[in-house]
C-alpha cells in the first residue's frame, strides 16, 4: 500500500491523455482541482470533464462547476459526463459511470484529479472500474492542489465535517473497508495495472 500511494501521488498527465475529470469534490474543496484541471487544460489543451451531480447530493452541481471554470479559471472546453444511474452518488458509481461513458467515447487515455486527501482512493476506484469495464483505458492521475490542511471543511457527500489533515485517515480507513467489501480492488492489482501501463508507455 505504500507504494501504491507514493506512485499515485507522484503520478501525472501524460501526453496521450484525451480528457482531464474533474472528480466531483464539495464546494470547500473544488479549487482544489479545479487549480489542477485548468493548469492541464491550459497547458495540454484537452477538455475538463466534470460529472452532472445535483446540489441533492451535496455538491454544487455542473451548472455551477462549468460556469466557474469558465469565468475563473480560463477552462474553455469542459464536458458534462451524465449522472450515476438512479442517482446515487459517490465515488464508487461515480467511476463506473465515468468509465462506462469512457468506453462509449473510445477515450483510450485519461487524467483524473482529485483533492490530495481523495486522490488516492478516487484512483484506485478509477483503475478498479477499468479493470472491471473497460480495460484498455489508461489511467493517469494529476493531484489537486493542497489546501489548508487545519482546516475544518464539509466533505462526503456534504453531511460531515473535518479538518482536511483528518479525512486523510478517513481515506484510508475506507479504502481497507471497501476493499475487503469488494467495491474496490486490493493494492497488487492496481500495482500490477500500473506496472503494465508504464510498461506500455515507455516501450511505446
Amino acid at each position: 500500500m505504500a507504494e501504491l500511494l507514493v506512485r499515485v501521488l507522484c503520478d501525472e498527465h501524460r501526453e496521450d491523455s484525451e480528457v482531464v475529470y474533474a472528480v466531483t469534490e464539495t464546494g470547500d474543496n473544488e479549487d482544489s482541482i479545479f487549480r489542477t484541471a485548468a493548469r492541464i487544460h491550459r497547458t495540454h489543451r484537452v477538455p475538463v470533464a466534470v460529472s452532472d451531480a445535483t446540489t441533492a447530493t451535496g455538491y454544487p452541481g455542473f451548472i455551477k462547476w462549468a460556469g466557474k471554470l469558465r469565468s475563473h479559471y480560463r477552462v474553455s472546453e469542459i464536458i458534462c459526463i451524465r449522472p450515476p444511474a438512479g442517482g446515487a452518488l459517490n465515488t464508487n458509481t461515480e467511476f463506473l459511470e465515468f468509465v462506462l461513458v469512457a468506453r462509449e467515447e473510445g477515450w483510450r487515455a485519461v487524467t483524473i484529479v482529485a483533492s490530495p486527501f481523495h486522490q488516492p482512493r478516487s484512483f484506485i476506484n478509477a483503475v478498479t472500474a477499468a479493470i472491471r469495464i473497460y480495460p484498455d483505458l489508461c489511467i493517469y492521475g494529476a493531484v489537486g492542489v493542497a489546501q489548508n490542511w487545519l482546516e475544518d471543511v464539509r466533505y462526503s457527500q456534504g453531511i460531515h465535517m473535518g479538518a482536511r489533515a483528518r479525512l486523510v485517515h478517513a481515506e484510508m480507513d475506507r479504502i481497507r473497508r471497501y476493499t475487503t467489501q469488494g467495491d474496490l480492488l486490493p493494492a497488487s492489482e492496481i500495482l500490477d495495472y500500473l506496472n503494465a501501463r508504464d510498461a506500455r508507455v515507455h516501450s511505446s
